[in-house]
């Protein structure tokens, strides 16, 4: 039997998510929280790759971002500082 990130990666994105919330609480417990955690990073991985593809292209059309607009300001999308991450990693232990 596959694995949710097997699934996942299968294009079955709505159907795994949809199985995983449905298990409440329990997936908290090993050994789904390990699969959760892979389908969620896997997610977020996504996520990063479709925001920087749409920045890059609004971008090369000549969209000014509001941050452009009120003069020199990060980026739209930056990636998380170490600070940031250690933020997160203290969260997570909590």
């Amino acid at each position: 039997m596959p694995t949710y990130l097997e699934r996942y990666l299968a294009g079955e994105h709505e159907q795994v998510w949809a199985e995983l919330s449905a298990r409440g609480p329990a997936i908290r417990a090993e050994p789904l929280f390990a699969e959760a955690q892979a389908v969620a990073r896997e997610t977020m991985t996504r996520a990063r790759a479709n925001v920087a593809l749409l920045v890059q292209r609004l971008t090369s059309l000549g969209y000014r971002f509001v941050s452009d607009a009120l003069g020199p300001r990060p980026t739209p999308y930056v990636a998380p500082s170490g600070e940031s991450l250690a933020a997160l990693r203290e969260l997570e232990h909590q």
